[in-house]
């Protein structure tokens, strides 16, 4: 473990402040609130202008984006601050934001396969220390006020490279959660691969849920499901799918589509049923090449599963698909934009600096993140990133202004956008076309939904389905 002298000193002054500053509930700050910064504020204003200006004067000429740096045997957050004003000022107006209550922890930037269309560049050895994760567990129950139950969801690269720091930091968390009166929630997405028995019985006994990565059949998901040595990691899964089951009953997927498996999208998640999955989270794979065959395909895949998701809920079956249970399918009458990456929920990287979420941390590669916000150890050293995620105003979205689905969109993934165009807040063609589609089929499944089962599709009927809890991803 590493000497910790160094983080001793600020670490206690943010403890401090977390205890002597008065608590406020994060319901009442609205993006208003930038306007009141701004007056004592000598920086430039966060939000997005015309001319996307930059959030952070160091950012080297790209907008939203952390400065880059060696991460070679980095000992210091990259948004350490030797200013001790700055760090009290960022921590006092982050009182005024919303409590973070679900934090994602990369415990490793490696993994044990090599899936060619994964979001996190640059697959390498940087594991989070000790030191680091119990840290994270700190800041996460400080930072939650007055927020009783809280979530961690462990990520990575692969988290179960890391399963002896997860063997740690769950009975130290648990216990701090414990005297601070919250309880904490786990869970995790996992390619399943590294998970034995022993492991299995540990998880289920500490009350760890985890959802599995799975594209389908054997053919659609080995295609850019790899080991390095390009074997097929399908049959390994399946061969321990049984096993798996037996200590956690109800097994969900994160499915990630590919455009060659957009026509077999129905099939595969049939075949995936048949062999013991409950539940799927279906989102298109990123970086691929989604022409306008791909994506009529994919539309049309789709639409074949919104078929096969009713007649198997007609029929009263164990089969469920976040995809179609999520807010986007409810009478909501404008959609903010994002996914609430930096809002509630936060990510830590392996070297301790905070994120909205894990793509945002890791989609330009290790240590490379957009809109960082700052550090375990220290708090909210850049304010004003975290600010910017807090901006969900659709009057921010200058290229979805006149568009069709402007008010229903969310406009498009901020890390996905930034990686394409270069602002968290400019979505690529590519987003803006499968924005599209998403939006098309949810209205469909409304439809049919409403025509099938006689009654509407309201938030009070997805939360009386929603009987299984997992993971976000």
């Amino acid at each position: 473990m590493k000497n910790r002298s160094w983080a001793k000193p600020k670490r206690c002054v943010f403890s401090f402040m977390v205890i002597i500053l008065p608590q406020r509930g994060g319901t009442d700050f609205q993006v208003q609130d930038i306007a009141h910064l701004s007056e004592t504020d000598t920086t430039p204003d966060i939000m997005v202008s015309e001319e996307s200006q930059l959030v952070n004067s160091n950012c080297d000429g790209k907008c939203n984006a952390a400065p880059q740096k060696s991460v070679s045997g980095r000992s210091k957050p990259l948004t350490w601050s030797d200013s001790m004003p700055e760090i009290i000022r960022g921590n006092m107006e982050a009182r005024k934001m919303f409590p973070l209550s679900y934090m994602e922890l990369i415990l490793t930037s490696d993994c044990n396969l090599r899936c060619s269309y994964c979001f996190e560049r640059d697959k390498q050895p940087f594991d989070m220390s000790d030191e680091v994760a119990f840290a994270a567990v700190d800041f996460l129950i400080s930072t939650s006020r007055h927020i009783k139950d809280l979530t961690v969801l462990l990520f990575g690269g692969e988290p179960m490279m890391r399963f002896d720091l997860i063997q740690r930091i769950i009975p130290y968390a648990n216990k701090k959660a414990k005297e601070a009166g919250k309880t904490i929630s786990w869970d995790m997405t996992t390619n399943g691969t590294l998970i034995d028995e022993d492991r299995a019985k540990w998880m289920a006994q500490h009350k760890v849920k985890y959802l599995l990565s799975l594209d389908g059949a054997k053919e659609d998901h080995d295609r850019y499901r790899k080991f390095p040595d390009s074997t097929s990691s399908y049959g390994l899964i399946m061969e321990r799918l049984p096993m798996l089951k037996s200590y956690q009953p109800w097994m969900g997927t994160k499915m990630s589509v590919t455009p060659e498996a957009t026509l077999r999208l129905r099939e595969n998640l049939y075949e995936l049923w048949k062999r013991g999955i409950n539940q799927f989270i279906i989102g298109y794979a990123h970086g691929m090449d989604w022409n306008d065959e791909a994506l009529l395909h994919y539309e049309r895949g789709m639409l074949d599963v919104c078929e096969l998701y009713l007649e198997m809920k007609y029929n009263k079956q164990y089969f469920r698909i976040t995809t179609f249970e999520e807010e986007s399918l409810c009478d909501i009458k404008e959609v903010p934009f994002g996914c609430g990456a930096g809002r509630g929920r936060f990510c830590v990287d392996p070297w301790g600096d905070l994120y909205g979420c894990s793509k945002l941390c890791t989609i330009m590669g290790p240590g490379r993140g957009i809109l960082p916000f700052g550090n375990v150890f220290q708090g909210l050293t850049w304010i004003r990133n975290r600010y910017h995620c807090l901006n969900d105003k659709i009057e921010s979205r200058l290229k979805c202004k006149g568009c069709d689905y402007e008010r229903d969109c969310g406009g498009g993934c901020p890390a996905t956008n930034f990686a394409e165009t270069g602002d968290a807040y400019i979505p690529g063609e590519e987003a803006c076309k499968l924005g599209m589609i998403c939006r098309r089929i949810d209205r469909y499944m409304r439809e049919r939904h409403d025509e099938i089962f006689g009654t509407k599709w309201t938030e009070q009927f997805v939360k009386k389905s929603g009987k299984h809890h997992l993971p976000a991803y």
